[in-house]
């Protein structure tokens, strides 16, 4: 059970540019419906927090941070992008979803007994 992640949605038409502020890997390389998993740095370069962020669609994306970390984690990027007027909107979505974390040799035979979705390596670009 990993539902205790930080979970938020971020969307708009400046969302990637307040990412690409705070994220260390470039987040105009996810295409849509792909992951990337990624770290925050603070102003010395050390890391502030990581985690996994998804590109729903078009100015849409849902990102995880570390359970104890979510809070500040989110001050952080409102923090680096408050002077810029940017147009995008975060909410937090922690409370509202669950996590499973399903690991393993044999993970992959599991998930494609419950969904139509590709879960081979293939789609995942592995």
């Amino acid at each position: 059970d990993a539902s205790t992640l930080g979970k938020f949605r971020i969307w708009g038409p400046d969302a990637l540019k307040a990412l690409q502020r705070v994220y260390v890997s470039d987040m105009s390389r996810v295409s849509d419906a792909k992951i990337r998993y990624s770290a925050m740095c603070n102003d010395d370069g050390c890391i502030l927090d990581d985690g996994v962020l998804v590109k729903r669609g078009e100015n849409d994306y849902y990102f995880t941070t570390s359970t104890a970390r979510a809070g500040a984690t989110v001050e952080w990027i409102r923090y680096h992008t408050r002077y810029d007027g940017w147009n995008f909107n975060m909410v937090n979505l922690t409370d509202a979803f669950g996590v499973i974390n399903l690991a393993g040799p044999n993970a992959r035979k599991v998930l494609a007994k419950v969904t139509d979705a590709d879960v081979s390596n293939d789609a995942f670009g592995v």
